[in-house]
């Protein structure tokens, strides 16, 4: 019996939403890409039990971006907007099971990343 690749799951299930944002958002490619980057999303299932986690460098963000679009890897790769969620996003992924921690630079210089005010 082969074993289950969680990782895996999480990553194919999580870039299906993504690519449904750059399609449903062609405007906003740019604010899709930040809010992947210094970013943890979380998933959970229907019983709101965590199940994974996910995340993405500037690097591997800007790569998804450009595979879902046609625009290149250099549109998106450090055009200032990392690790901001907007809440069409948010909300978006919240409804598909998937929460965020947002890290501020100051939390990555080993403070405790601060979770976001979710009110949705």
């Amino acid at each position: 019996m082969e074993a289950i690749n969680t990782n895996e799951i999480l990553n194919k299930d999580f870039e299906r939403y993504i690519k449904i944002l750059v399609r449903k958002y062609s405007d906003k490619q740019k604010e899709i890409y930040g809010s992947i980057c210094n970013v943890e999303w979380h998933k959970y299932n229907k019983s709101r039990i965590h199940v994974g986690k996910i995340a993405y460098s500037w690097n591997s963000a800007a790569n998804l971006l450009a595979s879902f679009s046609e625009k290149p890897y250099g549109d998106y790769y450090g055009c200032g907007l990392e690790g901001r969620v907007p809440s069409f996003v948010a909300e978006f992924l919240k409804k598909r099971g998937w929460d965020y921690i947002r890290y501020d630079l100051t939390d990555l210089i080993g403070h405790h990343p601060k979770i976001h005010d979710t009110k949705l």
